[in-house]
């Protein structure tokens, strides 16, 4: 696992090379190694590779709503789903969306923790993840060194 072993794992499933430099340009100062994918296939896909035997699952998924061949609210029940099956530890799932309270509800019925609504402001993207995550301000989570 080399560098990254101490650094907590988040899965970003984000279609806009915009918003997904933007949120991780957002996250750099976060303890955080971040796998980014395309679309909500790639994001099951990747979710389930990495709670496989012998692997370090994510602690973190950031789903974007709109993206091509599943979107983001099957994908999340599809993580859900995967959880279930094989009785992991539920992973927070903080949804990303360019619209209102409509896609709250949707992200609520498909399994996700929180909602943020784009634009995204650095300081409530910081404040929600280092909330999902246990993380206190200047808090680093690097296995006790």
């Amino acid at each position: 696992m080399g560098e990254d072993a101490g650094l907590l794992r988040v899965l970003l499933a984000e279609d806009s090379p915009d918003n997904a430099l933007l949120i991780q340009t957002f996250l750099r100062e976060l303890p955080l190694s971040i796998e980014q994918v395309w679309d909500g296939h790639e994001a099951v896909s990747r979710f389930m590779d990495a709670a496989g035997p012998g692997r370090r699952p994510f602690d973190l998924v950031l789903m974007d709503v709109q993206m091509p061949y599943l979107d983001g609210y099957d994908a999340t029940r599809a993580i859900r789903n995967v959880e279930a099956r094989l009785a992991l530890k539920r992973v927070p799932v903080l949804i990303l969306t360019a619209f209102g309270e409509e896609d709250r509800n949707h992200g609520v019925e498909a399994g996700a923790d929180v909602f943020l609504v784009k634009p995204l402001q650095k300081s409530r993207v910081l404040g929600v993840v280092r909330e999902l995550l246990g993380l206190d301000d200047g808090e680093r989570h690097d296995g006790g060194a």
